[in-house]
């Protein structure tokens, strides 16, 4: 080959050629001119090639490891490594309704046998006279008194005056009463003022007035009829 010529020429040779008589072999061979420009490039190019390398090198090494493995790696979402705060649990308690202290101590009547017990002790002071402001069998009932000392021998902590006794218990209507149940009426004056104890068939035990005794009167009659206001159960 041309290049393996003039490297035998400028190397291998005994007489080493000066750099006039170079140049001017170089000027009048034409193909020596070509082998030169050619080595010249061909060595540019070998220089260019090991400044790639050594950049690629270079970039090698800082590249994440991901790159290396010649594929983009997802981006995977950063776990959330705040502790979750636990809730205490504080389940709402539905708290009563404001009620006077005898609301909040008096049992419930809720079998028929404790309504006919409660019925079989009224029934027992029927006659007794009726005394206003009394409580008890020996001075005498009024209407509030009466039903304030029947249902205490039952265990029920009552209010004293029938517009108190009044806002006791659960509401009942006129078609379900049970006896034992209370009933209320509107009598001498504005709001509650007289209540009895429910005996069944229409009919109630109450205290009635001044001049009477304890006895029964009936639901349908004219005068309590019109004055009814509803009924409680405890």
């Amino acid at each position: 080959m041309l290049e393996q010529t003039v490297f035998n020429t400028l190397f291998k040779t005994k007489n080493v050629l000066s750099i006039t008589d170079f140049l001017a072999q170089i000027v009048h061979n034409k193909k020596m001119w070509k082998t030169l420009i050619t080595l010249t490039l061909a060595g540019i190019c070998l220089n260019g090639c090991a400044l790639q390398r050594s950049a690629a090198s270079d970039a090698w090494d800082k590249s994440p490891r991901w790159a290396h493995q010649g594929s983009k790696p997802t981006q995977v979402a950063k776990r959330n490594t705040k502790p979750v705060q636990k809730q205490a649990s504080n389940p709402k308690t539905s708290l009563p309704d404001r009620k006077t202290r005898w609301q909040v101590d008096s049992p419930s009547i809720d079998s028929t046998q404790a309504q006919s017990e409660i019925l079989e002790t009224a029934i027992q002071y029927i006659g007794t006279p009726y005394k206003w402001a009394g409580a008890t069998p020996t001075e005498g009932f009024d209407c509030s008194g009466f039903v304030y000392y029947v249902y205490s021998q039952h265990g029920f902590n009552m209010a004293r005056t029938a517009d108190k006794q009044f806002l006791q218990g659960q509401t009942v209507d006129l078609n379900a009463l049970k006896p034992g149940d209370l009933v209320f009426f509107e009598t001498y004056t504005t709001g509650i003022s007289h209540v009895g104890i429910y005996a069944g068939n229409d009919l109630f035990i109450h205290a009635p007035k001044t001049g009477r005794t304890v006895s029964y009167d009936s639901l349908a009659s004219g005068y309590y009829q019109s004055r009814y206001r509803g009924a409680k159960r405890l």
